[in-house]
């Protein structure tokens, strides 16, 4: 997170499950040197790997990556149908948009990763070859929105079905510390009586909210953030994002643009 909040891109290699994980056994003597050793060979395997690039391997690494992003798109794709023929009638505009944003979420991410590519090798085969493989990733993506919403018309007797309204969050949140946040933010940091209306006001797991404040990145606006959430986790990652947002301003660990 140090890495890419100085827009570095970056990873983590982790394990699980730990048992000492944030407890006071989660002391130096559990460390498994192997493990440590395996890391290291792994990470800086990576970092030299993608630093010396050449047109070869950038070439393999545009044919992986568009063969993940098919992948990405046919399992969001999947998931997309179940959500629009298991709806009912009178969910099926709200059914259609998550299905819409879960495909559309997940094709983004497949454009991007191709695009990463060009960072480690920029000659011209490489940059060509990905925008052959991205001009088909969007292609594959519009297809499949098109095929959503017709199963869903199909449903609605033959008419076409309107995606779920809604009004525009064009805020754009930033945040005013690096790193991770304290877990118990903003409840922590709030009065007794803003902790209390808070716990009600959004509904959100450890993971959405750690996913969210990722998410803040001074571009994003709360519809935005919303979106990204809502493919990732689904449907329940909406409701509260933009008052779980409201209340990291209040605090002070976010502002706006």
């Amino acid at each position: 997170m140090m890495f890419i909040d100085r827009k570095i891109p970056g990873m983590m290699m982790g394990h699980g499950p730990d048992y000492t994980h944030h407890t006071s056994d989660d002391t130096p003597d559990k460390v498994d040197p192997v493990e440590l050793q395996r890391s290291e060979v792994i990470a800086s395997g990576t970092v030299y790997y993608l630093s010396n690039l050449d047109e070869a391997q950038a070439a393999d690494l545009v044919r992986l990556c568009a063969a993940n992003a098919a992948k990405r798109t046919g399992d969001a794709s999947r998931l997309a149908a179940q959500l629009v023929s298991n709806a009912q009638e009178s969910r099926l505009p709200e059914a259609l948009q998550e299905a819409l944003i879960t495909v559309g979420e997940s094709g983004r991410v497949g454009l991007q990763a191709l695009g990463s590519i060009v960072w480690y090798n920029n000659g011209k085969e490489t940059r060509d070859a990905v925008q052959v493989m991205q001009t088909k990733a969007a292609e594959d993506l519009k297809f499949v929105s098109n095929l959503l919403k017709r199963q869903a018309a199909s449903r609605n007797a033959g008419k076409s079905v309107a995606e779920a309204g809604g009004e525009t969050d064009i805020r754009v949140p930033v945040r005013t510390t690096r790193g991770p946040l304290d877990f118990g933010l903003p409840e922590s940091k709030l009065s007794h009586d803003d902790a209390a209306k808070s716990s009600g006001r959004h509904q959100l797991n450890g993971d959405i909210r750690f996913e969210a404040v990722n998410f803040i990145d001074g571009k994003r606006t709360v519809s935005e953030i919303e979106k990204a959430l809502i493919g990732e986790f689904g449907r329940q990652a909406f409701k509260g994002v933009d008052r779980f947002i409201e209340d990291l301003v209040k605090v002070g660990v976010v502002r706006w643009k």
